[in-house]
């Protein structure tokens, strides 16, 4: 953030990882709340300064966040969502497909699970997965860029 004051950037367009927080790998630490912190801290939080962020952000959580940076950060900014065709279209191929997925698919996602059971992150799909969840955000987006 530094950097970025000193080459006098206005705005900043961050891409936010919407997850876990991992203090031991400092990359996984893109956080609403940390980017405001830092940005509070090198005085980049408030007039002057216009923030634009990413990452599927729930709009209620964060106009009452309790820190105070986060909610002023966002005054002013803009948020960008992605917004996939299957959340929209009725006949969506990406979503039809991702219905019609079973027994098989499950247990290529289940084996490839490189994260062990009872280790933050390990996540078995059950028999119905693909029937019962809907994809996440941006995966039609990779589906149409591969098929």
């Amino acid at each position: 953030m530094n950097q970025i004051k000193e080459l006098t950037y206005r705005t900043i367009v961050v891409r936010l990882f919407n997850g876990w927080e991992d203090e031991s790998n400092p990359r996984l630490g893109a956080t609403i709340e940390n980017i405001a912190n830092i940005a509070e801290e090198v005085g980049m939080n408030g007039e002057g300064y216009v923030g634009f962020f990413s990452e599927g952000i729930d709009i209620e959580f964060l106009l009452y966040h309790p820190n105070p940076n986060v909610t002023k950060i966002l005054e002013g900014a803009g948020i960008i969502n992605v917004i996939d065709e299957f959340q929209y279209k009725v006949n969506d191929a990406f979503l039809e497909s991702w219905k019609r997925k079973g027994d098989a698919q499950v247990n290529l996602i289940n084996e490839a699970m490189l994260i062990k059971n009872g280790t933050p992150g390990y996540f078995e799909a059950e028999p119905t997965f693909f029937q019962t969840y809907d994809p996440s955000w941006d995966s039609s987006f990779a589906y149409g860029a591969i098929m």
